[in-house]
């Protein structure tokens, strides 16, 4: 199915329209059922929207968590895409998720995204120490979690255990030869 064009960036209202049909559409086209033995809530930590997923036979002492940066554009994938790929990642991975619904343009412009993330590993990195987390995102996800490890580094916090960069969508000019 062909994506429908995208309107004019100045154009607030018709993104916002817009927003939530793409949403669907990915939610639809990508995301899988929630598997029954994953526990998903959604929550705020530190100010910022996620869905948290753990493997119900996950045990309580397991510390080790996955931050997981939807993609979608640096516009879309939020909402029920997201928690449903938090979910999804639980499953995969076996560890317990944290798949950050950051704020997205119009109405939270850049760096709004990145502020969200940069919170939740700040209060990750707290609440259970670095060498316990593996941060990762694919496409927009994943130029999000590479910009969040400079934004952690300048902020003067500790580096994750790992970082998962799927397809990132890192050279914004689409000029490279091999975009």
């Amino acid at each position: 199915q062909a994506s429908p064009p995208m309107p004019d960036p100045r154009d607030a209202d018709a993104w916002r329209a817009m927003i939530p049909i793409v949403n669907a559409a990915m939610h639809a086209s990508f995301a899988m059922p929630v598997d029954p033995s994953i526990a998903v809530a959604t929550e705020t930590l530190a100010g910022v929207t996620v869905h948290r997923a753990r493997p119900r036979a996950l045990p309580p002492e397991d510390r080790r968590l996955y931050i997981e940066i939807h993609g979608g554009a640096l516009v879309f994938g939020g909402g029920v895409f997201c928690r449903a790929c938090g979910a999804r990642d639980a499953a995969q991975f076996g560890v317990e998720v944290v798949a950050v619904d950051y704020r997205v343009p119009p109405d939270h412009p850049f760096p709004a995204a990145l502020d969200d993330c940069l919170a939740v590993y700040a209060a990750e990195v707290a609440a259970r120490g670095p060498h316990n987390i593996i941060v990762g995102g694919g496409s927009a996800g994943g130029n999000l979690a590479a910009a969040l490890m400079l934004r952690a580094r300048e902020a003067g916090l500790p580096m994750p255990a790992a970082l998962l960069l799927q397809t990132p969508e890192v050279d914004l000019t689409d000029s490279g030869d091999s975009f």
